[in-house]
């Protein structure tokens, strides 16, 4: 006997459809067959005025089918055959229950219309002991016997069809869950690829830049350490330069005190000068008048020539002490510009003073022989020592403006070689700080490593779920 047979005999034991009353059932098939399609049309009336109902079928073809089937369906429980036959009829009928979602609660409202249905009709042609035509009066008894096999063969085929509808369900719960199962497996597999691309993604690219970041603090280390030498070197030479500067401050203010000195010696021959001028005067006042002019023109002609020689010399110990002071000595290319401007001026003078020149020798030419002799040189000599005090001042002002631009730049080499200073500190700040990113590039790349080895352990276990 198979599982499905022996199922099927146990619940016929339990229900009370023994060999007995499936005979009592299938003796009274034919009074079944013959008040069903009145009890099936008040049924699918019901059915036609409840929306609820209703909406199962598309049609009154659709309906008039559906009462085609159930009228052969209960034929069959009238005959009282529980065979494989039965069974397949009412699993067709629990499982297109369940197909289109008709709840339990309508079809179970069903076998309630259909079995009231013919029990009324049993009790209407069987009671109060109504003979039938040709027969003995049908009693209680007989009548109780068709109504409880009525009622057990209905109970039978509900108890079929909701198991088969609730195996239905379970079953599409479970083909349900399977499918979630895998919509969920497939998620996650979705999900882990794109979680695998992204941080992936993001954790390649951390490792580049923490490999870029390396090599760009390691260069910053490397510039910080060559421009910590050449700052060292630098400072060294400023502070040569700030020593040197120094010494010509020095050497500046000695040759301001000898041209000081030489200024006093050269007031004093003018004085000497200037009495022999006026010895000079008082022998011919109309020849020391000339020879005043002439001492006049002869001076500026001097002074122009003194200057002209002055300034050269200025401009090249000024394009001199510039070279050697280096960047330090931008002042004195400043002095060697203006000293130049001056050399120019002192050219066009020069040659004003020419055309004077030539006019006072012509003066001179009609004056007397001795004593013009003795005013020219009594005038030459008054000449020399003006050009000589005048340019002794010039040189004594040049002297102290190179003596104040001296020690500017003392003043400004110090200022560079504090620099240097803090240039070198700085250098070294960078190198130590290049070396502290060195490392923190180092400890992220660990980190992204970390993190690829942690994302790979995730998707593992992601896609082992």
């Amino acid at each position: 006997m198979s599982t499905q047979d022996q199922q099927l005999s146990e619940r016929l034991a339990f229900i009370g459809l023994d060999a007995e009353a499936r005979r009592a059932l299938k003796a009274e098939a034919a009074f079944v067959d013959a008040v069903l399609p009145a009890i099936l049309d008040r049924f699918y009336d019901t059915i036609r005025a409840t929306p609820e109902t209703r909406r199962f079928f598309r049609s009154e073809d659709h309906i008039r089918g559906a009462h085609g089937a159930q009228r052969k369906h209960w034929s069959r429980i009238a005959q009282a055959e529980y065979d494989a036959g039965y069974v397949d009829s009412v699993r067709a009928i629990g499982q297109t229950h369940a197909r289109i979602g008709l709840e339990p609660r309508w079809y179970i409202g069903g076998y309630a219309v259909v079995l009231e249905g013919l029990v009324r009709e049993a009790l209407t042609r069987d009671w109060p002991g109504k003979p039938r035509f040709g027969q003995k009066p049908v009693g209680p008894e007989k009548t109780s016997e068709l109504v409880g096999a009525l009622i057990r063969a209905a109970m039978l085929d509900m108890d079929f069809a909701i198991s088969i509808y609730l195996d239905a369900a379970e079953e599409a719960r479970r083909e349900a869950l399977r499918q979630a199962e895998v919509e969920r497996q497939q998620m996650l597999q979705d999900l882990a690829d794109r979680f695998e691309g992204a941080v992936s993604g993001i954790a390649e690219r951390v490792a580049s830049a923490a490999c870029q970041l390396e090599a760009t603090a390691r260069s910053m280390a490397e510039i910080a350490g060559q421009t910590s030498d050449r700052s060292t070197r630098v400072a060294a030479a400023a502070q040569q330069a700030t020593s040197n500067v120094s010494m010509v401050a020095a050497s500046t203010e000695q040759i301001g005190a000898s041209v000081a000195e030489i200024a006093g010696r050269v007031t004093r021959s003018s004085v000497m000068t200037d009495e022999a001028v006026v010895r000079a005067q008082a022998a011919n006042e109309t020849l020391g008048q000339l020879a005043a002019s002439a001492e006049t023109v002869g001076a500026l002609v001097s002074l122009i020539s003194e200057i002209a020689a002055q300034t050269n010399m200025l401009s090249i110990n000024a394009t001199i002490e510039s070279a050697r002071a280096g960047d330090a000595g931008k002042g004195f290319a400043v002095v060697a510009d203006e000293i130049k401007r001056l050399a120019a001026q002192t050219a066009r003078t020069a040659e004003q003073a020419r055309d004077q020149i030539g006019g006072m020798q012509r003066i001179a030419r009609e004056s007397a022989g001795a004593i013009e002799d003795i005013r020219r040189i009594i005038e030459d000599l008054a000449g020399v020592s003006a050009a000589i005090k005048d340019s002794v001042d010039e040189q004594a002002a040049t002297t102290r403006d190179i003596a104040r631009n001296t020690h500017e730049a003392a003043t400004g080499a110090e200022a560079v070689s504090r620099d240097i200073v803090i240039v070198h500190d700085a250098a070294k700040h960078t190198g130590q700080s290049s070396s502290e990113v060195v490392a923190a590039s180092q400890a992220l790349e660990r980190e992204a490593d970390s993190l690829r080895e942690a994302v790979d352990g995730f998707l593992v276990s992601v896609r082992a779920a």
